[in-house]
């Protein structure tokens, strides 16, 4: 394969992932980068990632609530039984991870408000997706009628 070859395998393989990489972050990941740049000890990165679990809480209920606006009925009770089962994981996962890092060194205690972060980070994303699809679903759906 000669230098030419390889650069078009190559840009066929890196350009179309690109994007993956170019994405932005979301502001409440950005504003507890900045929390930790200003006060990166252990206690000032806890308190930027107490912060951000508390704004991704926020971002939680508010595509729940987002999503209980336009789904049907038996969509609504659906969700309100899986939000309720995803709390009860929440608080399991939260002792969970207390028990593995409470008699670890130090430098745990942020990876530990980190991983609790993260686990509600995940559930907003995850409801904001279910909220954009359904959304668009159901307008669909009433436009066509």
């Amino acid at each position: 394969m000669n230098i030419k070859q390889l650069v078009v395998v190559l840009m066929m393989v890196v350009i179309p992932v690109l994007p993956l990489f170019a994405q932005d972050k979301h502001p409440i990941d950005k504003a507890e980068d900045v929390c930790i740049s200003k006060n990166s000890t252990t206690a000032g990165m806890v308190n930027c990632s107490n912060e951000a679990r508390k704004k991704w809480d926020a971002e939680m209920n508010k595509y729940y609530k987002l999503l209980m606006g336009v789904l049907d009925k038996k969509g609504q009770d659906k969700l309100r039984e899986s939000q309720l089962a995803w709390l009860k994981f929440r608080d399991a996962e939260f002792e969970s991870i207390e028990n593995m890092y409470h008699q670890m060194a130090t430098m745990y205690i942020p990876i530990r408000s980190g991983d609790r972060m993260d686990i509600v980070k995940q559930r907003a994303l995850q409801l904001k997706s279910y909220y954009e699809g359904s959304k668009e679903y159901y307008e669909e759906l009433k436009n066509s009628k």
